[in-house]
């Protein structure tokens, strides 16, 4: 499972968020600032990323695909830093499979995490009631119908989805019909 790395002057706003000092762990939060679990598919606390999992992402509380997303960031900031991958090779596997499969049956609503948050506006003006969020907010992208902070984090779910092809549906679909 490689990750791209764009570093220095050559990062994009959402490159530099992604992969900068502005790593951010991937809490949930509710109106009170209490942290709280939500539902949604998440990695398995038991398997090849359990010592991971207690490692980097303990903090985190699980649902919504929280854990993959701080397991791929800590990956992310060490590919950064210039240092050893922090996940073994079954531990990225496991993670590759978890994206792969959220992505291919749309059950995860984060591609990357503050997606939602960062694009809440533009979801509700151009693509409400559709199923598949981020290829039609590419198509409004196309148009410069979205807002900047949208943009950047489209620009990041476009850099996920060159890790692996299967990770874009849109692709997949096209190069099984």
């Amino acid at each position: 499972f490689i990750m791209p790395v764009v570093q220095g002057e050559n990062m994009t706003g959402a490159a530099k968020t992604m992969m900068g000092s502005d790593l951010k762990p991937a809490l949930g939060k509710n109106g009170t600032g209490a942290v709280k679990a939500t539902e949604g598919p998440d990695l398995k606390p038991e398997g090849a990323c359990k010592a991971a999992l207690d490692r980097l992402c303990a903090h985190v509380i699980p649902g919504s695909g929280r854990k993959a997303h701080c397991l791929r960031q800590q990956t992310i900031a060490a590919a950064n830093r210039k240092e050893a991958p922090p996940l073994t090779p079954a531990c990225s596997l496991q993670m590759q499979t978890f994206f792969i499969r959220s992505a291919q049956s749309g059950i995860l609503k984060e591609p990357v995490w503050g997606f939602k948050v960062a694009c809440k506006i533009d979801i509700e003006k151009h693509c409400a009631g559709r199923p598949t969020i981020v290829p039609c907010l590419k198509e409004a992208g196309k148009k410069n119908l979205i807002r900047k902070a949208c943009y950047e984090k489209l620009l990041e779910v476009r850099l996920f989805e060159s890790e692996d092809m299967r990770l874009d549906v849109v692709l997949m679909k096209a190069c099984k019909g």
